[in-house]
């Protein structure tokens, strides 16, 4: 493809989410890259529309928010779009339409953090016929429904069949016949979603990528030394499908019991929650830390890790799943304990992975795993195998395909 077409990127989102940490790493500093980074390619403009109810435009917290938002991405214009709920949203379609038209006749990529805010936008194309609407799917979001409700499923067929779940995933494929294009975070999630939404469009696969920390001057690695405790860590919340009272509680109890030199770091946003969750356990509390830190002091907290923990049951939610914190704990030359086949990513290709099946394995025998890992191992090795995955996850190596498959679009 040697003539490109020129066009303008704005990336589309919904109140829901705009101040998560996911939204911050995933589309903020994506965002970020997609203007510094320079290419043939590469779009006239980059903006982010956050579409919100109005009462929540008045809200001071959000204000606040935004003002940081906008002061953190100066590069970045950030547009609120407000519309009351009672009145059909009015007067939302006036201001996309306004902002749409600001941005002139060359064709505009939408990039929606999800399907579900693609129908408010499938109008324009009376005006502006040339515009390519792209859902960016990070989950398989009836399945995690589902699980929130204590149902589990396994399988895509059992999804469908659940009438809860039919009717979100009615809701999705309403809402993905708009869609123009379609990016996952790997290739199951893409082909489970083309599945159970008939979708037949282009697609392709970018992960949950990083920011480049060399970038933000904050230094890809650490400077840990040998140690002669061993630092376990967890970095996430209390969801259903984390598993940490099927899984990595009961595993790390197991591990500490036989090895009095391991420490366990939990880092969350839902301290007291946690701090209910694992009071059965009775741990030392010399060994044992529960903290809660920003987005931007994630990295800072992890570098004196020697193992994080990704390991989760093989769930329909989790086999589709790329967690962003594979990316945060590898970032911070920590390697990664992960449950085989989760996530997408191959050990094969990414060296700070370890895999281990649960599923078969006892806790012992998995506990013994690491250990030996642990022992043998040195500490510079398993950080070197960490920072060398973490390079294969910045944004900037990912940015050209989603680049690249834009043109695509723009060509049909």
């Amino acid at each position: 493809m040697s003539d490109y077409i020129q066009y303008h990127l704005v990336h589309v989102l919904a109140y829901q989410e705009y101040n998560t940490p996911l939204v911050r790493t995933q589309l903020f500093e994506q965002a970020k890259v997609q203007v510094e980074l320079k290419s043939d390619n590469a779009p006239l403009s980059v903006e982010v529309w956050i579409v919100v109810p109005f009462r929540s435009y008045w809200d001071s917290a959000f204000k606040t928010y935004l003002n940081e938002l906008r002061n953190s991405y100066p590069k970045l214009k950030i547009r609120v779009i407000g519309g009351v709920d009672r009145i059909a949203n009015f007067p939302q379609s006036h201001l996309i339409y306004f902002y749409r038209r600001n941005l002139g006749m060359k064709p505009v990529i939408f990039h929606f953090r999800g399907e579900d805010l693609i129908s408010r936008f499938i109008w324009l194309k009376k005006f502006f016929n040339k515009d390519k609407l792209v859902a960016d799917i990070r989950g398989l979001w009836p399945a995690e429904f589902l699980l929130n409700q204590q149902i589990e499923v396994n399988s895509l067929e059992e999804l469908a069949s659940n009438p809860s779940a039919k009717i979100l995933l009615d809701r999705m494929k309403e809402n993905l016949k708009f869609a123009d294009g379609l990016s996952t975070v790997n290739s199951k999630l893409g082909d489970a979603v083309s599945s159970l939404s008939e979708f037949e469009g282009p697609k392709w696969v970018v992960p949950c990528a990083i920011s480049n920390y060399k970038r933000n001057g904050l230094p890809i690695g650490v400077a840990k030394s040998e140690s002669s405790e061993y630092q376990i860590g967890y970095l996430g919340g209390t969801a259903s499908y984390q598993n940490l009272p099927e899984l990595v509680f009961p595993f790390m109890d197991v591990l500490m019991s036989k090895d009095s030199r391991v420490n366990f770091l939990i880092v969350t946003h839902e301290k007291e929650k946690m701090a209910e969750m694992i009071r059965q356990y009775h741990w030392d509390s010399k060994r044992v830390r529960l903290i809660s830190v920003s987005q931007k002091e994630v990295h800072e907290c992890l570098k004196n890790l020697d193992l994080g923990l990704m390991i989760r049951r093989s769930s329909l939610v989790n086999r589709v799943a790329q967690p962003v914190k594979i990316g945060e704990y590898l970032a911070a030359g920590v390697p990664v304990l992960i449950q085989k086949g989760l996530g997408g990513l191959p050990a094969s290709e990414y060296p700070g992975l370890i895999e281990l099946d649960f599923e078969k394995l006892s806790l012992e025998e998995a506990a013994a795993f690491v250990l030996n890992y642990l022992q043998t191992e040195s500490w510079e090795k398993r950080s070197k195998s960490a920072l060398s995955s973490a390079e294969r996850l910045l944004w900037e190596n990912h940015i050209p395909t989603h680049r690249h498959h834009y043109q695509i679009l723009l060509n049909q």
